[in-house]
């Protein structure tokens, strides 16, 4: 009860000096708890910034297995089953998925009896989410259904100039199956007949309508993975053939009408796993690789794939990340130790003013124990409330630097992002513990200098 009464007194002797010893106290403990708060933002801020401005978009993740019958129960299951692993292994950082189906190179014709040598060949493509990504020239979008059993497709217009067609017209795509062994020229090389007997093994026709033109809405954007050409330009000739040119068809339209019409068609299904940079911070990148790596490696088995130049750049960010971590903790560790002398400074000045307040201790018979424990007692009162407040304060000041003009270049002008790290707190109590240390030693060393 004495040392009680005695540290009420030295308490209710002036609230001034506490109040200042306790705001040096609340610095030293925030500035300590900082330190893994306001590392971890800055990283998780590099990450972003790091990928956006290597990416110079937004990250995808191309994933793909090999060419497969469109209408057979096999080839459902396998799509239905990359489509449930992507999910589960980059489901929990994807911010959309599209799946995109392409064919081999059909004939263009009329008849159905053009012959592959010559003629403008055709590449079906049905994707996902495509309609958001274009805008109609002239025409209109294909349909999801058949009108008149026919398969309705878009084109872009230098593509339907190369095939001589215009929205409304009605053509065939023709698939050609022979056993001629075809090689892609170099230079002026010739490629070499085939023979007679290796052609037209299996033939059919798939009727199309041209509907529409489209021109993509922006070549940039992310979603044509910077091949927005593929989907809408013709590209060079085959050996053997005029011009290959894209042909866009409802996702539907494929998957519902061309594989009950025609359930032997083989397409290629590939998907774009689009990345939301905001969900990768410093926790989880290594995750994120290392669900790619291991989705590649599992997709293999398929002779599929799963790429992302992302893994790159994780990679790069998680070697240099440790080394930008640490000048950032060793900075705030020697601002904080700043605060911690002025903490001593300000309780030397305070223990001067109860000289004789601790004369009288010792007087009665108060050990020099006694004396500075008395003290360390105030100095943690002083502390407790630092320890609970220093990490929140610490993330709430860490949040707001965003909107100052030295962060509103990389933060958009936006709060910095804040994650409580643990270690916040138990360098809270040490910022405490120090501070209260350095109200006990002035304490001790005066009592010390007192007569027994």
């Amino acid at each position: 009860m004495g040392g009680l009464a005695g540290l009420w007194r030295l308490g209710a002797s002036g609230w001034r000096m506490p109040a200042v010893l306790m705001l040096g106290v609340l610095a030293a403990s925030t500035l300590l708890a900082a330190a893994p708060i306001y590392a971890r933002a800055m990283a998780d801020l590099g990450l972003k910034f790091t990928v956006r401005e290597e990416l110079r978009a937004e990250p995808v993740v191309r994933v793909g297995v090999g060419a497969a019958q469109l209408g057979t129960p096999d080839a459902a299951a396998l799509r239905e089953a990359v489509a449930a692993r992507i999910d589960e292994r980059l489901g929990w950082f994807a911010r959309e998925r599209s799946l995109a189906l392409e064919s081999a190179r059909l004939t263009i014709g009329r008849t159905g009896g053009e012959r592959r040598e010559g003629s403008p060949l055709g590449r079906l493509f049905a994707i996902e989410g495509v309609e958001r990504h274009v805008r109609v020239v002239e025409g209109r979008a294909p349909s999801p259904d058949w009108p008149d059993g026919r398969l309705e497709v878009a084109m872009g217009a230098r593509a339907a100039a190369v095939a001589r067609l215009a929205p409304g017209d009605e053509f065939l795509l023709i698939e050609e199956i022979d056993t001629c062994d075809r090689i892609i020229p170099q230079g002026l090389q010739a490629q070499p007949p085939c023979d007679a007997t290796a052609l037209a093994v299996a033939r059919h026709a798939i009727p199309a309508r041209l509907t529409g033109l489209f021109a993509a809405e922006d070549a940039d954007d992310p979603f044509w993975g910077g091949a927005s050409a593929r989907y809408l330009s013709p590209a060079p000739p085959l050996a053997d053939s005029g011009l290959v040119v894209p042909l866009l068809a409802h996702p539907e339209a494929v998957l519902g009408g061309l594989a009950a019409r025609w359930p032997g068609q083989r397409l290629e299904p590939r998907w774009s796993v689009f990345a939301d940079v905001d969900r990768l911070d410093q926790g989880n990148y290594e995750r994120a690789r290392d669900d790619i790596l291991a989705l590649n490696r599992e997709l293999r088995a398929l002779d599929g794939y799963a790429v992302s130049p992302l893994t790159v750049t994780l990679d790069a960010f998680g070697r240099s990340a440790g080394f930008q971590r640490a000048p950032l903790v060793i900075l705030l560790a020697q601002i904080a130790a700043i605060a911690l002398f002025y903490v001593a400074i300000v309780s030397a000045a305070a223990v001067e003013r109860r000289a004789e307040e601790i004369a009288l201790l010792r007087g009665r018979g108060a050990s020099v124990a006694q004396v500075t424990a008395l003290h360390a007692l105030e100095g943690l009162a002083l502390a407790a409330p630092a320890v609970l407040a220093a990490p929140f304060l610490a993330g709430g000041v860490t949040a707001l630097l965003g909107l100052t003009p030295l962060f509103r270049d990389v933060s958009g002008g936006q709060p910095l992002p804040v994650a409580f790290e643990p270690l916040a707190f138990p360098l809270a109590a040490l910022g405490a513990v120090l501070a209260a240390l350095a109200l006990a030693v002035p304490a001790w060393l005066a009592a010390r200098r007192e007569p027994a």
